[in-house]
């Protein structure tokens, strides 16, 4: 009886020592588990300050872009060539086509002229000077030729032109063979067609 007295104050003894290890596991364990649920909260608050940088810096350089751009086309507007007066680029252009380009170039000038900016379009579509020295090529087709006839006409604005007419034996079967493509005057509404050997 004793001895069973003494096993059960044994047992009893083990089992509070395992109720407060017990306790104690329970208390770490909450200890460490608000730990973890603060760190939990942090790193997601942490998280969103992430985004919200990363954000900022995504707008930022859509903002940077933008400016970027503004400043290139302030600076387009501020180039020199921009602020100079339509009637000094016309001059400049009809001494380029007119002067210094022969009759199968001055076209394909006028039209590099009005192609390099709205300004200078507008300024080469206005300067009837540009379009008055043309050279067909009666080897082209006929629809090309009508959109290049119509395109001098429409830019001459009644000025006199000059018109060089090439492989005219192509359009005419051979008749002017042996000679030099005619060279045709226009001239405010009387015609001059002059044909050298």
């Amino acid at each position: 009886m004793i001895k069973l007295k003494q096993i059960f104050e044994s047992s009893a003894k083990v089992t509070s020592l395992l109720d407060q290890e017990s306790d104690q596991l329970h208390d770490s364990y909450e200890t460490v588990h608000n730990q973890y649920l603060k760190l939990v909260l942090e790193t997601e608050a942490a998280q969103s300050e992430l985004y919200r940088i990363r954000n900022m810096i995504n707008a930022n350089k859509v903002q940077r872009t933008l400016r970027e751009s503004e400043q290139r086309d302030l600076l387009t507007f501020m180039h020199p060539l921009r602020r100079c007066p339509d009637n000094i680029l016309q001059e400049i252009f009809e001494w380029v086509t007119c002067e210094l380009a022969g009759f199968k170039s001055a076209l394909g000038k006028s039209v590099n002229l009005s192609s390099v900016c709205q300004k200078w379009r507008m300024v080469a579509i206005n300067t009837p000077g540009l379009w008055i020295k043309v050279a067909f090529d009666l080897s082209r087709s006929l629809i090309v030729l009508k959109h290049q006839q119509q395109t001098v006409v429409s830019r001459i604005k009644g000025r006199a032109a000059k018109i060089s007419v090439g492989d005219i034996d192509c359009f005419f079967g051979g008749t002017f063979r042996g000679m030099r493509p005619p060279s045709v005057s226009f001239n405010r509404g009387s015609v001059i067609h002059s044909i050298k050997s």
